[in-house]
């Protein structure tokens, strides 16, 4: 439930917000972000960056 809930969030502020990728990591409780970059590369195929600049 906890990561089907970061999923959600991260897919709502990389599409909509101006947080940086490290506001974001610490937004959604993740120690790192290299730890939301794994995260984003098992829930999307991709890493936080592309899949901001393929949303845009």
């Amino acid at each position: 439930m906890l990561d089907d809930t970061r999923r959600q969030l991260a897919q709502q502020h990389l599409r909509q917000s101006q947080l940086t990728l490290k506001e974001l990591a610490f937004a959604l409780g993740f120690g790192e972000t290299g730890s939301l970059h794994r995260a984003c590369q098992r829930w999307f195929g991709m890493s936080p960056a592309r899949y901001r600049a393929q949303a845009v």
